[in-house]
């Protein structure tokens, strides 16, 4: 039974996109959901992590506890969250009759979803409660209309519902209510006093993280986000935080309250989510490493085994494949080992404009000889930025070449250069096959290709080298329109 859940959880997985295309498709409930910032395959994918995983009901708890909080701190009304939750039952449901299943799976199943969406509200509902008190404790005091009651009414519901502590201007702890002790494993006496970041520094999170936290606090803006900290017996814990400062008639911070909520379980889901990932990845690479230098090798030994029955023309004509074949073993390894634990390379200034006209010269015979125009217009020819030139050139010559073989009938590839004081956008566009939908999604994945001689690895290159210059690259396409790739760095 138990490998029935897991292959059922295999084949949600596998199926996630077209589920979630499906919902927001074919549901009129979601048409008001589709105006929200949000990724509509999460919730297929958090229920097919859960159902592989020991404990369904308590990883479907953790996971979509999160995605209530993100629900409510994107300000998404309730009716429609709970709207585009019903049709997602629905999807669920729907998908089980599709499925040979037994009655008992489909039973967990449904028993899984129901906690997932119960899981939601709740933590949705605790979001949205804490941010009207936050804001009522805000409005208050600003209007200066607070009165003693209301301040110990508030006071007392903070610190019933959540993990609460009052600090003054020096981060040190004036109040500890206590679900605070239960969590750091301090007494109330030990905490009184002392430091709140000396007390609990986990060495999670880098200098700048808590710069942040403090320049928030000194201007008087609340802040939100989600901190590691140390208990007293050494174990970590991760808290959502939302820290409120207070300020005096001259504008200073003199004292600020912190509202926390224990996600150490959301967080522990949602690394053994990244762990199956990795893994996953790993288990793809390692089989399209192994098709791809396979190949070769068959080629190699074949000729190797048959060299010595051939006259002198006809070894050097095979000892020549061999040495082809060689040549594209080293090639795919050499494209890997910018996966690998990069060498330092000392950036320096790149001028782009001068990059891209290289690597348009390096093609240009290539294109005019398939009956291609290719074109630069450069708006912006003094953008520079920091980088390694050689690596910069590659990407452009893989993007080009991409573009080229996309147009086996001839056709335009035109490359746009414009930038301002803050960033540099490079646009390579084709009006080429294009991509569908599929194809587009899967871009950049080791070993995937939509060419038929191709490996993938020129584009997965090209991400990293991108990453590695803190650069962004955005991929456009429609089958039998073209295809616009858009790569953006920080000036």
């Amino acid at each position: 039974m138990e490998n029935e859940y897991r292959l059922l959880a295999e084949k949600l997985e596998d199926s996630h996109s077209q589920l979630a295309s499906r919902l927001m498709a074919e549901n009129d409930c979601c048409s008001n959901f589709s105006e929200f910032s949000f990724n509509n395959t999460l919730p297929f994918r958090y229920l097919a992590a859960a159902l592989a995983s020991d404990e369904p009901v308590p990883e479907a708890e953790a996971m979509f506890a999160g995605f209530g909080k993100e629900m409510a701190l994107s300000k998404v009304p309730f009716h429609v969250l709970k709207d585009y939750l019903y049709c997602f039952k629905e999807s669920i449901t729907l998908f089980l009759e599709a499925e040979t299943t037994s009655v008992k799976t489909a039973m967990l199943v449904v028993k899984v979803t129901d906690s997932a969406v119960k899981s939601t509200f709740t933590t949705f509902r605790r979001f949205q409660k804490d941010s009207q008190l936050a804001n009522r404790l805000r409005s208050l005091y600003e209007e200066e209309r607070i009165t003693l009651k209301e301040l110990k009414d508030l006071k007392n519901a903070l610190k019933e519902a959540t993990i609460f502590t009052i600090t003054d201007k020096n981060d040190k702890i004036r109040y500890a209510n206590e679900k605070f002790s239960e969590i750091t494993k301090y007494s109330s006496e030990e905490l009184a006093g002392k430091n709140h970041h000396s007390l609990l520094y986990s060495g999670c999170h880098n200098d700048e993280f808590y710069a942040e936290i403090r320049r928030a606090i000194k201007n008087g803006e609340i802040w939100n986000g989600e901190i590691c900290n140390k208990a007293k017996d050494g174990s970590l814990f991760w808290v959502d935080t939302t820290i409120i400062p207070f300020m005096d008639s001259e504008g200073e911070s003199y004292q600020h309250i912190s509202i926390q909520h224990d996600i150490t379980d959301k967080k522990k889901a949602e690394e053994s989510l990244q762990k199956a990932e990795k893994i996953s990845l790993i288990g793809e690479m390692a089989a399209g490493l192994a098709h791809e230098i396979r190949n070769p090798l068959t080629t190699i030994k074949g000729f190797m085994q048959i060299l010595g029955n051939f006259s002198e023309d006809k070894k050097t004509l095979y000892s020549k494949t061999v040495l082809e074949e060689i040549e594209r073993i080293n090639f795919i390894v050499s494209e890997l080992m910018v996966f690998s634990r990069p060498h330092a390379i000392p950036f320096k200034d790149c001028c782009l404009a001068e990059i891209i006209e290289n690597a348009s010269e390096i093609l240009a015979s290539e294109a005019e000889f398939k009956g291609i125009s290719l074109t630069s217009r450069v708006r912006a020819p003094k953008t520079v930025i920091a980088g390694d030139k050689n690596q910069l050139t590659q990407v452009f010559l893989n993007l080009i070449k991409n573009a080229i073989e996309s147009l086996p009938l001839g056709g335009n590839i035109d490359l746009f250069l414009t930038g301002d004081h803050e960033k540099a956008r490079i646009i390579v566009a084709d009006n080429g096959i294009g991509m569908s939908p599929v194809q587009l999604e899967r871009l950049g994945e080791p070993f995937f290709t939509t060419k038929e001689t191709g490996n993938g690895l020129g584009l997965m290159v090209s991400y990293k080298i991108i990453e590695t210059h803190q650069g962004s690259l955005l991929v456009e396409s429609e089958p039998n329109k073209g295809t616009r790739f858009v790569i953006t760095f920080p000036v």
